[in-house]
């Protein structure tokens, strides 16, 4: 199947829990609106992803349901194979794992956790990526998730993580905020868009990246977005703003619409440019 062949998908990302009873009414709307992923975001002031995952997916039997994402630093390879592995028996095989290095640096501090540099956030970023998807494939690790493989999506702009994506993710998950912004390298490495290059520059040759991912791989690549509206097809824009309103818990607390095609067309060009053989 190509890139342009895909299914198309809705998501919601839920920023709010609340008592067990809102929570469960509200997924179940999520299922009836037609969405197809339930996402829970990774930040400290809010609910715990992996507990209130475990609820929505008893809550609705068809949702998929996944982390939006995690921060890579808050956990580490044995213990997210562990719980990405226990949800997914719990949901009957539809978790999805979304993760990226973490951005926020008071959530760091916070939980007394060394913010590293951009460029080291990533290695960490990798490392736990390749260690965790080893340990699932491993057939003596426990618990056994149902999937053969479970989804992995990757959040973050910079060309380091999302030629990452391009190697070992499934879906792509970013943000289009900041695109044009002049940043360093250290800032793209972490996740953090730069300014358009190659074929979006004109009078510029394209960046050869020297590392690419397996052509077998490029096929399976889908991507999704954290814009909004401006992040989905116009013939669905009218029926996504409708989702929206009705799923969000409240006006303080909205949320977060995702999906595909994504706004940025540079971003989604510079992951089919790391997913190409060369």
């Amino acid at each position: 199947m190509s890139l342009a062949s895909r299914a198309f998908r809705f998501g919601v990302n839920m920023l709010a829990v609340g008592d067990i009873t809102s929570w469960r009414d509200r997924v179940r709307r999520a299922g009836e609106l037609g969405y197809d992923v339930l996402l829970v975001p990774d930040h400290l002031g809010i609910p715990s992803p992996w507990p209130a995952l475990a609820v929505a997916a008893q809550a609705s039997g068809r949702l998929r349901v996944g982390t939006f994402v995690l921060n890579a630093a808050f956990t580490n390879p044995a213990l997210l194979a562990r719980d990405a592995a226990t949800v997914d028996q719990l949901s009957d095989g539809r978790v999805e794992n979304g993760i990226g290095t973490g951005y926020a640096r008071e959530e760091f501090e916070s939980a007394g956790i060394d913010y590293l540099a951009p460029g080291r956030r990533v290695d960490h970023l990798a490392a736990t990526v390749q260690k965790t998807r080893s340990l699932l494939s491993d057939p003596e690790f426990t618990p056994r998730p149902v999937q053969a493989r479970i989804p992995l999506l990757l959040g973050g702009n910079g060309d380091r993580v999302l030629r990452l994506a391009a190697e070992h993710a499934d879906v792509v998950g970013y943000t289009a905020r900041g695109a044009h912004r002049q940043v360093g390298a250290d800032d793209e490495s972490a996740g953090v868009p730069r300014p358009p290059v190659g074929p979006h520059r004109p009078g510029t040759r394209p960046r050869r990246p020297a590392r690419r991912a397996p052509r077998d791989h490029r096929d399976q690549l889908h991507h999704g977005s954290r814009t909004g509206l401006r992040a989905v097809r116009t013939g669905h824009r009218e029926v996504a703003g409708d989702r929206r309103d009705a799923v969000s818990p409240a006006p303080d607390t909205p949320a977060s619409p995702i999906g595909g095609p994504i706004a940025s067309r540079r971003l989604v060009s510079r992951v089919i440019h790391f997913a190409e053989p060369g």
